[in-house]
């Protein structure tokens, strides 16, 4: 039964995350054509900055999450941890409010950062509506962070889908009855983030409540979770903060230089693959929504065979949604953002970089599975050690790539570096801590990258420019290659999985 509500829960979240994506990506040539493209720019910029800010979560929100999990079987504990949890509010309210002051009295200082046409008012005006729609949602942190740790992905997945359906599809609307512009847009992302943050915040503390009431006054049985003694919570934050602050200087330093150097005009078709690019966190985030506090309890609990079963499987899962789908844009990208836009400039403009933004994707994906095993097993100081020594080779990489060889060349550099991380320090972090650890790697990923390759490659002998006129027919044929693909990929995993079993946790 067990298994079958686990099932119910990531079909549920991955229904809406296909929902909340589809429509994310349906409503940009719409917005493009109602804004145009510099305007629309300003909304690729604003997902830029979002990540960036990020950083101010400072890893507080993740421990939040594990030292939840780690202490709500016990009410002393848990009181504990309720005494810390209040304390990282009243620090997410400062940071907030600084945030938010910075935007309304200092936008005009961030404006020549934008290479771009536009007025200066409007610039100056949604930057500062950018800094306050995060300074909200920032807020979340905590609650967010409660939440997950009682596993009430339903309850935020389903937060998350009415939140999408306004700040999309409602903005839309609002901006053609107006017919306003780009600040009103953003006045709109502005008012219902704020709806959004009041109902994470309500049902974030209804749920403390509950732990409250359930916690345990007994002592700790055996095979309880104890947590982790305040000096452990501090470091493992600091390794947490400095790996948020790593993940954006590596995956977000290219974007803000071509900011800079793209005219903003070339910078929204930029964003706009990037945006396509993003398809990939309804792959990766509920699964990983799923699977963080859950591996976390069963190593805690000494459930390692489970634990390994667990995790061999999502990493399959994730394979086999994810590598057809890169290596297929490779071969027909430009098809397929054709049929979404019906643009072919905008199609030919976007292709030169979707490939390999999103191959490039795909393998930060993976490596988001060594950020997995060493969280939930506690042990990310080496972790901290490489992705720092990564982007300090990276970071002026990525800002001299951006200058020189503008869109282009940041896309393919990006796919050579998030290769060269997961190979390397995934294939080492998977070998330490699985029997079999290179297992996955070897026979699973390498093969399926082969078969792919020669699959497409076959088909690309096929013209299918003549059906760019019949979209019908050519969105089935696209739709039945790339099924083809995922069958074929599917049938392999089985074949290998029942020749070679899945390594296990190894237990030092």
């Amino acid at each position: 039964m067990k298994i079958n509500k686990d099932i119910w829960v990531l079909s549920y979240i991955y229904i809406a995350r296909i929902y909340t994506a589809v429509i994310a990506v349906v409503m940009i040539p719409f917005l493009i054509n109602f804004l145009g493209n510099e305007s629309y720019g300003l909304i690729g910029y604003f997902v830029v900055v979002q990540a960036c800010l990020s950083i101010f979560d400072a890893g507080i929100g993740g421990v939040l999450t594990r030292q939840a999990i780690l202490s709500k079987n016990n009410k002393k504990e848990f009181e504990n941890f309720v005494k810390i949890f209040y304390k990282a509010i009243l620090f997410f309210l400062c940071i907030s409010a600084v945030i938010w002051l910075y935007g309304h009295f200092f936008s005009d200082s961030l404006v020549g950062m934008l290479n771009s046409k536009l007025p200066t008012s409007t610039i100056s005006q949604s930057i500062a509506l950018m800094l306050m729609i995060f300074s909200v949602k920032y807020i979340q942190g905590p609650f967010r962070s409660i939440l997950l740790a009682n596993e009430r992905q339903v309850l935020l997945t389903t937060i998350n889908v009415i939140y999408m359906t306004l700040s999309q599809v409602a903005v839309y609307y609002f901006l053609i009855i107006s017919n306003d512009g780009i600040v009103l847009y953003f006045k709109l992302q502005l008012l219902f983030a704020v709806v959004n943050s009041i109902m994470i915040i309500y049902f974030g503390l209804r749920t403390l409540t509950t732990i409250k009431a359930q916690s345990k006054e007994s002592n700790l049985n055996d095979g309880e979770i104890v947590s982790d003694s305040f000096r452990t919570i501090l470091l493992f934050a600091l390794q947490l903060s400095v790996l948020s602050i790593l993940w954006v200087l590596v995956n977000q330093s290219d974007k803000l230089a071509l900011a800079k150097y793209l005219p903003l005009a070339e910078y929204a078709h930029y964003t706009v693959a990037i945006s396509f690019v993003s398809m990939l966190a309804v792959l990766s985030d509920p699964l990983n929504q799923f699977l963080q506090p859950r591996l976390t309890g069963l190593f805690y609990r000494k459930n390692y065979q489970s634990y390994s079963n667990m995790f061999n499987k999502s990493f399959d899962f994730i394979l086999l949604l994810t590598l057809p789908l890169a290596i297929f844009l490779f071969f027909h990208s430009r098809e397929l953002v054709y049929l979404w836009t019906r643009d072919n400039d905008l199609a030919v403009s976007i292709s030169n970089y979707l490939p390999w933004l999103f191959m490039g994707g795909v393998f930060a994906v993976y490596s988001n599975f060594i950020f997995l095993i060493l969280y939930s097993i506690g042990k990310l100081k080496l972790h901290t050690i490489v992705y720092a020594a990564f982007s300090i080779v990276i970071v002026p990489v990525n800002f001299y790539m951006a200058k020189y060889y503008l869109g282009e060349g940041t896309s393919r550099f990006y796919l050579v570096n998030s290769i060269f991380l997961f190979v390397m320090w995934g294939g080492y972090v998977f070998n330490k801590f699985f029997h079999k650890g290179l297992y996955p790697i070897a026979f699973k990923m390498a093969p399926l990258i082969v078969i792919n390759t020669l699959y497409f490659m076959c088909f690309d002998r096929v013209d299918v420019s003549p059906m760019m006129n019949e979209p019908v027919l050519l969105f089935f044929s696209l739709l039945g290659i790339g099924m083809a693909a995922v069958i074929i990929s599917f049938c392999y995993l089985m074949l290998i999985n029942k020749i070679i079993k899945p390594g296990v946790l190894r237990v030092n």
